[in-house]
């Protein structure tokens, strides 16, 4: 497959290559920023990208927000990835590639 080949987006229209997209505003499309990495949370922000790029199903669910750009610091990068822990959100996530739901999880 040629990772820049173009492909439809879900069925937005849109054009993108199949090296890589995220859900961030498409086209203008609400996105409000929250972090819940907790295993609600991930399943909202499963069902908020869907919903966002009018697909079924995604192959690959990336938490790409764990970082100082987002966090500030070091103790509250080390809490966020407590919560994704002790509050369910890998659980969440290895349900979801256990059912089929997600190939991969990055």
């Amino acid at each position: 497959m040629d990772p820049l080949a173009l492909r439809c987006l879900g069925r937005t229209g849109l054009r993108v290559t199949a090296l890589g997209f995220g859900t961030g505003p498409l086209g203008g499309a609400p996105n409000d920023l929250r972090f819940d990495y907790t295993g609600d949370g991930v399943m909202r922000s499963h069902e908020d990208s869907l919903r966002r790029l009018a697909a079924d199903r995604v192959d690959t669910l990336v938490i790409h927000d764990l970082d100082l750009k987002f966090h500030k610091t070091e103790s509250e990068i080390a809490r966020r990835f407590h919560e994704l822990e002790g509050g369910g959100g890998f659980a969440a996530l290895s349900g979801l590639k256990s059912s089929g739901a997600i190939q991969a999880i990055g």
